[in-house]
């Protein structure tokens, strides 16, 4: 997903929205991308000035606009991420939380009171569950939908931790693969005959190929981007 790989950016007749939405298919998925900026992707300064993030972290300013709002933080939390949107959310969430109850079930608390076990067991649970968090990033021109959910474990404030005794940290546990179009160019010499012998996610059906830079043929073609969809606590 390297922009560097991607020498020639499509022209505007190449953008149109019907077109790449034919393309892209049953694989656009509205939880995970937009064709336009989300309303969350803007983040306010003390200044009044607006900053969308792009796909590296970075943030690109626009001056002009009214003041807003105090800043929201520019990852929400799980408490304002609503995991049945997503299946692979919901069923990652859902697993983990099994496991984590199973765990605190199977611990021999039998000297403990009934009533002051079963809190311990409910309170071990609660600060071994990792939340999520994510972020609307915007994508270099030769991706398409542009913006995309980029999602990440919610990370422990100060020197919290989510295990007792403390040293085990929220991380990744279980990603999964989503679909977005990359302006795909190459040589009439590449490949043999047009260039689409071998290259996965092309539909001849609906794929249009435009004429590129120094006789190089272009098209939107899937290719498979990761997204976090489970975290759990544990080691390094």
């Amino acid at each position: 997903m390297n922009e560097e790989n991607y020498h020639y950016t499509p022209k505007p007749k190449h953008l149109r929205h019907n077109r790449l939405l034919r393309i892209l298919g049953s694989s656009f998925d509205p939880f995970w991308m937009s064709i336009e900026r989300p309303a969350e992707a803007r983040v306010w300064t003390s200044e009044g000035e607006s900053v969308d993030t792009d796909a590296s972290g970075g943030q690109t300013g626009s001056r002009g606009d009214p003041p807003a709002p105090p800043a929201i933080p520019n990852y929400t939390t799980n408490e304002g991420f609503n995991f049945r949107a997503s299946p692979e959310l919901t069923e990652g969430a859902a697993r983990y939380q099994r496991k984590l109850e199973k765990e605190a079930e199977d611990l021999d608390l039998s000297e403990l009171p009934a009533d002051v076990a079963s809190t311990l067991r409910d309170w071990l649970v609660r600060s071994a569950t990792c939340g999520m968090r994510y972020q609307w990033v915007k994508l270099a021109p030769v991706f398409w939908p542009r913006w995309l959910r980029h999602t990440d474990c919610e990370k422990s404030g100060g020197s919290r931790s989510c295990s007792f005794p403390s040293g085990m940290a929220c991380r990744q546990a279980q990603t999964t693969q989503i679909k977005i179009l990359a302006w795909h160019c190459w040589s009439s010499e590449e490949g043999g005959g047009d260039g689409l012998r071998g290259m996965a996610g092309i539909d001849r059906g609906t794929v249009v190929v435009g004429t590129g830079v120094a006789g190089r043929k272009c098209l939107w073609r899937q290719v498979p981007y990761p997204v976090v969809t489970a975290c759990k606590c544990s080691c390094k």
